[in-house]
Order: structure tokens, then C-alpha cells, then sequence
């Protein structure tokens, strides 16, 4: 996600979430909350001693955390977890490649709008990254009054962008892939892209790349193979019977 302008009262926005400081932690109640604190205090020296950090990833392992920070923001907690399905699939190690890192593909320069101080790797631990993430969605979901597609492409391409690019419109249909998936009511238009590609070839994950075929994925309408893979396979086997043939004639 880029950032060109910042958001009157943003910081307001990343101050309910995110402060600067330490996050305070309660006295762990059971052996399950003892050994998250464990862990994080050991990512901690790791960190400090100059070493990766390697976090867990999983939906599962943050659901709590991304309901109660989308909460604080006053956001649905469906439309915080679309949006880190289709920004890091709950990945918190991925790294974007303009230097987007953590679960909500943060970068820095975003970070340091929203009053963040700290390193890298500490912006890429899983607390502080959905703290900052969901600051910066807050703004582009009030931006947009609510409308999901608007308030995702601010999100990407920054809370002054007013364009729809093929590559935002694309994340859009995603995002409400997801939440169509979680019983979310889908609400608003489709916009059509108002410049950049589309890509048309297969994509890994999405199962194809042609925003028609997405906005069937967005419905639940059932998509269809345009390779007509019987006639290839027969036209594949005739020309392995040529090659076969002129191979022989040439060797006699």
C-alpha cells in the first residue's frame, strides 16, 4: 500500500490503536497466554541481538487480535481480515516488494505518518503491524463512507488516490471474494479501472486473472476452463507421432 497524502486527524486515528510505546501486556492467565508471552519475549532478543525473526503465520493465531484492534477502529473485523488475507495471507514473514512487511504489508513511510519509531522488524511484529495497518484502513474506510471498493483501493494505493487502477479493482474483487466467503453483505459497485493492465493468464490462488472471471468469483458463480483440453491433448499427441515418425526416417 503507497501513501501520497495524509488524512486530516489521521494521527488521531493511529493514536487509538498505536501510541509509540511498548504495548502493555496483562499477567498471562494460562499456560496457553504464558507461552505466547514466551514467544514474543524471545522474538524480542532475537530482534535486539540482530537475528531474523521467523513469526508463525495462520489465520487462526491472530483472529483475536484483528477483531479487537478492528473494534478499537470502529471497523468490521471482516473487512481487516479480507484485507490481510489478500495482503500477506496471514504470512506476518512476507515481505512486499516496494518494502511492505508484516501481515498488513505496512511500509515504513506509512509507519512514520502514523507516529511509528521503531525498526523494521519491529514493525513487522504482528501486534504492531494490525495496529498500524487497521489505523490506516480506519482512514480509508471513513474516506470512503464505507464503500468497500474505494476504501481497499486507498488502502493499496494511498488515501489520496481517486483512481481506480486494473491492479486495484483486482484487489477489490478479492477482498470480496473473502468477504462474500465469511457471510459479510457485499455491498456497493464494481467500479471499471480507469488505467493500468489486466492480466489475462492463469494466477496462483485466485484461479484466473480477468476481472469477468473474478467478479464470477465474487458471486459464486461457477468458472470455466477457456482451454479446451481434450482437442490440445489430441492435437499434442499427433505431434508427438510426427516427431516419432521423422525420427525414424532420419535414422535409417
Amino acid at each position: 500500500m503507497s501513501r501520497r497524502a495524509p488524512l486530516a486527524g489521521l494521527a488521531l486515528a493511529a493514536s487509538l490503536l498505536f501510541d509509540g510505546s511498548p504495548p502493555l501486556r496483562a499477567e498471562p492467565q494460562s499456560l496457553q497466554e504464558m507461552d505466547k508471552l514466551a514467544q514474543g519475549l524471545v522474538a524480542q532478543d532475537l530482534a535486539a541481538a540482530g537475528f531474523p525473526v521467523r513469526y508463525r503465520h495462520g489465520r487462526a493465531l491472530y483472529r483475536e487480535v484483528v477483531k479487537a484492534a478492528a473494534e478499537r477502529a470502529g471497523l468490521p473485523a471482516e473487512i481487516v481480515d479480507a484485507v490481510i488475507r489478500t495482503e500477506s495471507g496471514y504470512d506476518p514473514n512476507v515481505t512486499g516488494t516496494v518494502g511492505e512487511v508484516g501481515l498488513m504489508q505496512v511500509r515504513p513511510s506509512t509507519a512514520r505518518l502514523l507516529g511509528f519509531t521503531g525498526t523494521l522488524e519491529e514493525m513487522r511484529e504482528p501486534h504492531a503491524n494490525i495496529a498500524l495497518g487497521v489505523a490506516y484502513l480506519a482512514g480509508a474506510w471513513r474516506l470512503a463512507n464505507g464503500d468497500i471498493c474505494t476504501a481497499v483501493m486507498k488502502y493499496r494505493a494511498g488515501h489520496g488516490e481517486t483512481r481506480f487502477s486494473a491492479r486495484s479493482i483486482d484487489y477489490c474483487l478479492r477482498v470480496r471474494s473473502y468477504l462474500a466467503e465469511a457471510n459479510y453483505p457485499v455491498t456497493g459497485e464494481v467500479p471499471s479501472p480507469s488505467f493500468g493492465f489486466i492480466d489475462t493468464g492463469p494466477r496462483w490462488g485466485f484461479g484466473t486473472g480477468s476481472v469477468a472471471a473474478a467478479r464470477r468469483l465474487a458471486s459464486h458463480r461457477k468458472l470455466r476452463s477457456r482451454v479446451a483440453w481434450r482437442s490440445y491433448d489430441q492435437q499434442m499427441k499427433t505431434l508427438d507421432a510426427r516427431a516419432r515418425s521423422s525420427m525414424s526416417i532420419i535414422m535409417r
